[in-house]
């Protein structure tokens, strides 16, 4: 396995749930990592992907922790290619041909993605291997509200 993904295989299955292909997702991965005084504190990484039309979206990442939030990505458009296929949605974000997310998950349980991998992890600085399997929610655009 490779340190920037988490993978579980699930079997597909057909499912008639309409793709949130308007509503914003945003991912996390948790991870422990050692302050300046070795002592283990929780870090997140967040990315954030908001749908501008059906091939791009405005994308942005940060590490939130005890010390704060700290920008990974900023906030930019980018290419992004959002689908469904066998009742399950797909998510590719890559501007200038560089992968920056790709994830699968069931629309109807989204807090939990069946495969997530990007190269910010690494850039945020977090350890192969030492980040939980990442959670993912999907966000109500009409009404700014978050189901996971």
């Amino acid at each position: 396995m490779r340190d920037d993904m988490t993978h579980a295989a699930v079997p597909t299955t057909d499912d008639p749930t309409p793709l949130p292909v308007d509503r914003s997702l945003e991912f996390r991965w948790s991870a422990l990592r050692a302050d300046e005084a070795g002592k283990p504190r929780r870090s997140e990484l967040v990315i954030a992907v908001n749908p501008v039309d059906a091939d791009h979206c405005v994308f942005e990442a940060w590490l939130e922790g005890p010390c704060g939030v700290r920008t990974v990505l900023p906030r930019q458009p980018v290419a992004c290619r959002r689908g469904c296929h066998a009742g399950l949605v797909h998510v590719d974000a890559e501007p200038d041909g560089r992968r920056l997310l790709r994830a699968t998950f069931r629309p109807q349980t989204p807090g939990r993605p069946l495969y997530a991998q990007t190269t910010l992890l690494a850039t945020a600085g977090l350890a192969p291997g030492a980040y939980d399997p990442p959670t993912a929610r999907i966000i109500d655009a009409k009404r700014g509200v978050a189901s996971a």
